[in-house]
C-alpha cells in the first residue's frame, strides 16, 4: 500500500490541493496542439511561483512548450521527466463545475493531469533540492501537440534531450483502478501510421457494368482481403492491427464511379514489422487493383515509430516504485496498447521508460475511455502520479 509515512509523501501531500487546481484549471482551458499558448504562459507562471528560474519557453519557432530545469551541486545524473499539453477537437459531455469553456475542445485523455502531476514533482523536488535531499539534476518537458504532429520530435530537435541519461512519462489510464502503476518492458505503444488509397476505374451506367472498369470492386476486394496479411503472414502472438476506417465512392444508386477513396490506419509494434506492412500492403493493393483493371494510389504515412521501453530501466523503476507503494497492490505489469504515442521519439534518445497511472474510481464517471466526451478521472490519483514522477527523478 501507499507508504503514508515516507518523507516524500508528507512533502507531496501538501501540494495536493494544488496539483488538483492546476489540473482543473488547465481542463476548464484546452488548447489544441502547437497552439497551446495561455497553457504555457499558465505553466511558466506556476513554475516562477514554485522557485525555478530556469526556464526555456518556445518550440519550433512558436511560443508554445515549457523546458524548466532543476540543477544541484555535484548531481550524478540529468533524469527528464515529460508531460504532453494538448487536448482534442471534442465538445465535453461533462457538467463538473470544471468543464471546458471552449466548445469543440476537451482535455479527453488525461494531459491536463500530466502537467498537474509534472508541476507537483516540480514542487516537490525543489524543496527536497533546498534540503540538500536531491542528488540528481532534473528536467521537466512540457510538450506541445502530442495528439497531432508530435511536438516531441521537434523538441528533440531543438535540443530538450541533451545531456539527459533517462527520461520518464506517466500517462493517466482509464482501464486501470485509480493509483495503479501499469509498467511493460519492451514496446508499450504502436506506431499509428496512416493510408489513404485512390482507386481510379472507368464509369458508367448501372445497367451496363460490361462497359466500366468499377472501382468499388477494387475497394470491396481490398476490404475483405487486407485482414489476410495480419491472418496469414504474421506471428497469431505478435499484435498487428489493420483497419479501415473511411469509405468513399459514388454518388447515385445507378452510376457506377470513376473512383473511390478508403482511409486506415496499421498499427505495429515493431519496426521490423511496420517495416514490412509498409511494402507489403500496398503491393496487395496494387495486385488487387490491376486484377480489376483499375489503377490505385497508395499514400502510405509513417508517424510516430513504436514507444519502446528500455527493460533495464523499467525493471530499475518497478523496484523504485516498489519500495514507496509496496509490492502488488499498486504495481501491474500491462500489455501494450496499439495507441500511439509520441513519446517514443524520448525513448529513440536515451534510455527510458512510459509508464501507466490507473484513474478509475467505482464512481461510473471515471470509467469513460480517452477520446471520450464524457472523459475523466479520479483525482486522488494525482498525488500518486506527483510522487511515483519525484521517485524516478530521486533515484
Amino acid at each position: 500500500m501507499l507508504n503514508n509515512k515516507s518523507n516524500l509523501y508528507h512533502i507531496t501531500k501538501k501540494y495536493e490541493n494544488k496539483i488538483i487546481t492546476w489540473r482543473r484549471h488547465i481542463h476548464q482551458n484546452p488548447e489544441l496542439g502547437f497552439e497551446e499558448f495561455e497553457t504555457t504562459k499558465y505553466i511558466v507562471e506556476q513554475l516562477k511561483e514554485i522557485g525555478i528560474s530556469d526556464i526555456k519557453v518556445g518550440t519550433n519557432n512558436i511560443a508554445v512548450g515549457v523546458i524548466a530545469n532543476l540543477k544541484v551541486k555535484n548531481a550524478k545524473k540529468t533524469i527528464a521527466l515529460r508531460a504532453d499539453m494538448d487536448a482534442l477537437p471534442i465538445t465535453e459531455n461533462n457538467t463538473c463545475e470544471y468543464a471546458s469553456t471552449k466548445k469543440g475542445l476537451m482535455h479527453a485523455c488525461g494531459h491536463d493531469s500530466h502537467v498537474a502531476m509534472l508541476l507537483g514533482a516540480c514542487a516537490v523536488l525543489k524543496e527536497m533540492a533546498e534540503n540538500n535531499q536531491l542528488e540528481n539534476n532534473v528536467r521537466f518537458i512540457f510538450q506541445p501537440a502530442e495528439e497531432t504532429t508530435g511536438g516531441a520530435e521537434i523538441m528533440i530537435k531543438e535540443g530538450a534531450m541533451e545531456n539527459v541519461d533517462k527520461v520518464y512519462a506517466l500517462h493517466i489510464s482509464s482501464g486501470l483502478d485509480s493509483g495503479v502503476i501499469g509498467y511493460k518492458a519492451g514496446p508499450i505503444t504502436a506506431a499509428p501510421d496512416k493510408f489513404v488509397i485512390k482507386i481510379h476505374g472507368k464509369g458508367g451506367h448501372g445497367a451496363c457494368p460490361n462497359c466500366t472498369k468499377d472501382p468499388i470492386i477494387v475497394a470491396g476486394a481490398i476490404i475483405t482481403s487486407a485482414q489476410s496479411i495480419i491472418s496469414r503472414e504474421v506471428d497469431p502472438f505478435e499484435p498487428v492491427v489493420l483497419s479501415i476506417t473511411y469509405v468513399k465512392a459514388g454518388t447515385a444508386y445507378n452510376i457506377i464511379p470513376n473512383s473511390a477513396e478508403l482511409m486506415g490506419t496499421v498499427r505495429t509494434i515493431t519496426n521490423e514489422r511496420r517495416d514490412y506492412m509498409e511494402k507489403r500492403f500496398p503491393q496487395m493493393i496494387q495486385n488487387l487493383a490491376e486484377a480489376h483493371n483499375c489503377s490505385v494510389e497508395v499514400e502510405y504515412t509513417k508517424h510516430f515509430p513504436p514507444t519502446i521501453n528500455d527493460p533495464q530501466t523499467t525493471a530499475t523503476a518497478v523496484e523504485i516504485l516498489k519500495n514507496e507503494f509496496g509490492d502488488n497492490e499498486y504495481l501491474t505489469e500491462i500489455q501494450p496498447s496499439m495507441g500511439g504515442e509520441d513519446f517514443s521519439y524520448f525513448t529513440q534518445t536515451t534510455k527510458g521508460s512510459f509508464i501507466r497511472l490507473g484513474s478509475k474510481s467505482p464512481d461510473p464517471t471515471t470509467h469513460f475511455p480517452h477520446h471520450h466526451p464524457n472523459f475523466n478521472i479520479d483525482e486522488t490519483a494525482l498525488i500518486k502520479g506527483t510522487i511515483a514522477l519525484s521517485l524516478l527523478a530521486l533515484n
